[in-house]
């Protein structure tokens, strides 16, 4: 599956999830530590708004042989396997849910339009030119 594909289909199950969702139900209060529907909407609204920004920042500048050998593989990585990771993992700071996009479903509306715009820009970028970005990852560096 082609990231454009994968975007999609992770698109289109959320917002099968989302459709199940009431106001109440997506702010319940979570277990000690953990978040909420509307807490992973947000972060997921966010980290995908700063994924855009940087892949727009790095857009027309090709990364390096060396940048290139060091995240050979990461593609699929993500795809196939940290996508797919259930275990808890500390989410940066600048990510975690913190009111950022108001009540429900202001989470839920942040998250479907960065995704847009994610697909927008994945969509008229040329292939290669996205094969050639590198960016740093929060986890897998």
């Amino acid at each position: 599956m082609n990231p454009i594909e994968y975007l999609e289909q992770t698109r289109d199950a959320l917002q099968a999830l989302c459709d199940e969702l009431t106001a109440e139900l997506a702010s319940a209060p979570a277990a000690t530590g953990k978040w909420n529907a509307e807490q992973h909407l947000e972060h997921l609204a966010t980290a995908e708004r700063g994924m855009l920004l940087g892949l727009r920042r790095q857009a027309g500048q090709t990364a390096s042989e060396e940048e290139l050998a060091a995240t050979a593989g990461k593609t699929d990585l993500i795809l196939t396997r940290i996508a797919r990771t259930v275990r808890a993992v500390e989410a940066p700071a600048i990510v975690q849910p913190v009111g950022r996009y108001g009540v429900w479903p202001g989470a839920r509306q942040a998250f479907f339009e960065a995704r847009e715009a994610t697909l927008q820009f994945a969509r008229t970028s040329p292939a290669e030119s996205l094969a050639a970005t590198v960016m740093p990852h929060p986890i897998l560096g």
